[in-house]
Formats: structure tokens, C-alpha cells, sequence
């Protein structure tokens, strides 16, 4: 019998919650970092359009994309949605383990009640509507991890 278990990676995670805050931010290029001598913790997709990335010097950032909105970033804010984020990924399986801020893994080998392509489906829209994207780009990727081999 094989496990299925599920990689959940936030992609542009402070970015992308720091949009879902505040709708002005919707559509424009925002980063979070450090303004003196800092480097970017995270870009929107709108930013990465200019070549934007993380841990670029903001420096070099504010250079490739002139329009640049550069944010302190609210790492409560960001922990509150995580532990939301993964809170929600408690509803299908006990089985959570959170590597970081905005990724972790979960095995829905056990869990019958839908087959695990669609809870991986439900998880990544639900993600999606809680940060209200202006569109679907702006929302984190979501990767899933194929079915791996018991051990």
C-alpha cells in the first residue's frame, strides 16, 4: 500500500498576505524586506515581472523595478494566517508537520472520506479565497507531492 502525502508551499507568502490586507497593494509590485541595506524576504509575482526575487539586496530591487512598494513586513499577521493555514490541514488528517512558516507536509493516507487529489484541491482553494485574490496568480502556488511508497 502506498502513502500519499502532500507538500503545501506558500509561494510569495508575505507578499501575498500582505496584498490580501490591503487592497491597494492588489496588482502592484510589493515586496517585504529591509529598506537600509536589507534584502527582500519576498516578492509579489507582480515584482518578479522586473526580476525581483528573494534575498536580492532591496537596493538592486528598487533599481530593476522603480515602482517597487517595499514593506516591513507583520510577522504576526503572517504567523496568524500559517497557523490558520495549517490549522486547516488539521480538519482532513492528525497528520501535519509545518518546516517553516508557509510550507509543511501532510499524509492523507489514512483519511476515506474524499480521495486526496481533491482535499489537496479543497485546501489550495480555501487558501486562495482567504487571501481574496484579485486573481489567481496572486494567491500562493500550492505544489502536492505525488503518492511515495510505504516505508
Amino acid at each position: 500500500m502506498s502513502r500519499t502525502i502532500v507538500h503545501l508551499d506558500a509561494d510569495a507568502f508575505f507578499a501575498a498576505v500582505e496584498q490580501a490586507g490591503d487592497p491597494k497593494l492588489r496588482g502592484k509590485p510589493i515586496a517585504v524586506g529591509g529598506e537600509r541595506r536589507g534584502i527582500i524576504a519576498s516578492a509579489s509575482y507582480e515584482a518578479r515581472k522586473f526580476g525581483v526575487f528573494t534575498p536580492m539586496p532591496t537596493v538592486r530591487a528598487r533599481k530593476l523595478c522603480p515602482k517597487l512598494i517595499v514593506l516591513p513586513g507583520d510577522f504576526e499577521r503572517y504567523e496568524q494566517f500559517s497557523n490558520w493555514m495549517f490549522g486547516y490541514c488539521y480538519d482532513f488528517t492528525p497528520d501535519v508537520e509545518q518546516t517553516s512558516i508557509d510550507e509543511g507536509y501532510f499524509d492523507l493516507t489514512a483519511n476515506r472520506r474524499k480521495p486526496p487529489a481533491e482535499i489537496a484541491l479543497t485546501i489550495r482553494k480555501a487558501i486562495g479565497q482567504k487571501l481574496k485574490s484579485a486573481s489567481a496568480r496572486a494567491s500562493p502556488r500550492t505544489s502536492w507531492s505525488a503518492r511515495l511508497p510505504r516505508s
